[in-house]
């Protein structure tokens, strides 16, 4: 019985069973490659959720509320649409985060479902300042991840049929949850 394993009659034999060995190898590498990837885009993301969390970006984040909603209220001496430091941060963070996504670093789904809220209405608020600096400075590019970020999330939230609120009344909500944030964030220092 042994004999005919090794005879030139079951090289055929041993051939499929190479082919199948080669198969289960390369199926099981695949799913380690795909868990993998999960495994460092939920780390990934988990530092971008902390980061947004961070009492820095809450005060700056409470900060690009109160701004808009003076310009908004007409509460403001100027009319300026200039980007400041602490709107720049917050940019530079839906920057970050449309540029992981357009690296398709990210799921939409995961971005939508920890993010979309801010990101649309963010963008909303934000998105004169952003048109004015891109025109003062001639250059189309500044912040395009983050409008890649915003137009991809209004794709998203429309395929899957949810719906978006008014923006006034949310960032009325999201200045007094970062204020309350900002409250601890002061007791701290």
């Amino acid at each position: 019985m042994f004999e005919y394993l090794f005879s030139e009659e079951a090289v055929s034999i041993w051939a499929a069973l190479h082919f199948v060995v080669l198969v289960a190898a390369g199926v099981f590498t695949m799913r380690q490659v795909y868990l993998n990837r999960r495994a460092n885009m939920l780390e990934t993301i988990q530092h971008m959720n902390e980061k947004w969390d961070s009492d820095l970006l809450l005060k700056l984040r409470r900060d690009a509320c109160i701004t808009y909603l003076t310009i908004r209220g007409g509460e403001s001496r100027s009319s300026s649409l200039e980007i400041d430091l602490k709107q720049g941060i917050v940019l530079g963070f839906f920057e970050e985060l449309g540029l992981y996504s357009k690296k398709r670093v990210f799921e939409d789904e995961v971005v939508w479902d920890m993010f979309s809220y801010y990101i649309q209405h963010y963008w909303a608020m934000l998105e004169p300042h952003i048109m004015e600096f891109r025109r003062s400075k001639d250059d189309p590019s500044w912040f395009e991840k983050f409008e890649y970020l915003d137009e991809r999330m209004k794709k998203y939230s429309l395929k899957n049929a949810c719906h978006t609120t008014d923006l006034l009344a949310v960032t009325l909500r999201i200045s007094s949850m970062e204020r309350l944030s900002t409250r601890t964030w002061t007791t701290r220092l």
